[in-house]
């Protein structure tokens, strides 16, 4: 059996929980941390704190990219990626390795990234507006 075939993912029953710096900021519903399954060593198949998969519901590469980037900006990460399993199933897959010797979890790094988006697209909304009304009042 290859490598491939011993290391299967599942999908853990809970999603995340908000901490309670952010709860209620994001739809926590929409994103599920996968869990490693190894069927061969179960020392293995346990969650690392610094080394998560998740999986977002509905979203595509339009969050994935940016996700990606706004992540890898972190100084705690060492490796982040994501992919689209198969274009029929609505479902980005996201992977997140931090340091080892990492001051935060990766769900902590995937909370804050989500909020620098949020913040980012609030300043670009923000002066969109400005422009408009600027826009207007030169008419």
């Amino acid at each position: 059996m290859s490598d491939v075939e011993e290391h299967q993912m599942e999908i853990e029953e809970t999603s995340l929980t908000p901490s309670p710096v952010n709860a209620g900021a994001f739809d926590t519903n929409k994103i599920k941390l996968l869990k490693n399954i190894n069927i061969y060593d179960e020392v293995n198949s346990k969650i690392d704190d610094y080394n998560c998969s998740f999986q977002i519901l509905d979203e595509d590469h339009t969050l994935g990219n940016v996700l990606r980037y706004m992540i890898m900006k972190n100084e705690n990460v060492e490796f982040a990626g994501y992919s689209i399993p198969h274009p029929s199933e609505p479902y980005l897959h996201l992977r997140i390795q931090c340091y080892e010797d990492s001051t935060e979890t990766c769900i902590q790094v995937l909370h804050k990234s989500l909020q620098n988006i949020m913040d980012m697209c609030d300043v670009v909304g923000d002066k969109f507006a400005d422009a408009v009304n600027k826009y207007r009042d030169e008419e």
